[in-house]
């Protein structure tokens, strides 16, 4: 075979790897702010990745109610259909609180034991406003208190 049909061949197979989605243990979920009228616009990301004997999540996301917001795993592939959902896991880990007014950005990283992404696809990951029960501010919150919501792919 021609030495340049080979060089082109492998350079076309190094572009196309490196626009292929992440790795196949790291996803990136895109978080939409859920609201009294259903799914909003999005409110930044997480980042998940298999690490060891667990799972490290990467928080990037803004715009999130003031004080304490947890986050869930709840059995939905549709963040429009949250009435149905219920909790697949819970990541008590997992909670962060945003500034008074909710401007500042949160970037947090924590790990999660126990917990694979596999285990992850195709729920969502969702944030709930409060640590010991949901708000019924329906000024703030969506269905059952949740603020955010994203699939995990």
């Amino acid at each position: 075979m021609n030495t340049r049909v080979l060089v082109a061949a492998a350079a076309g197979a190094m572009i196309l790897a490196g626009s292929l989605p992440a790795l196949a243990g790291q996803s990136t979920i895109e978080m939409h702010r859920i609201g009294p009228k259903g799914v909003g616009p999005a409110i930044g990301t997480v980042l998940v990745s298999d690490v060891g004997s667990g799972i490290e999540i990467a928080l990037d996301l803004r715009d999130l109610p003031p004080g304490p917001n947890r986050f869930r795993l709840v059995t939905t592939k549709d963040c429009a259909a949250l009435d149905d959902a219920t909790e697949a896991v819970s990541l008590p880990a997992l909670s962060v609180d945003a500034d008074e007014d909710g401007a500042l950005p949160v970037k947090n990283k924590v790990t999660v034991a126990n917990l694979s992404l596999e285990q992850m696809r195709d729920h969502a990951l969702v944030v709930v406003r409060g640590m010991q029960s949901a708000s019924s501010d329906a000024g703030l919150t969506g269905v059952n208190g949740i603020v955010a919501c994203g699939v995990v792919q």
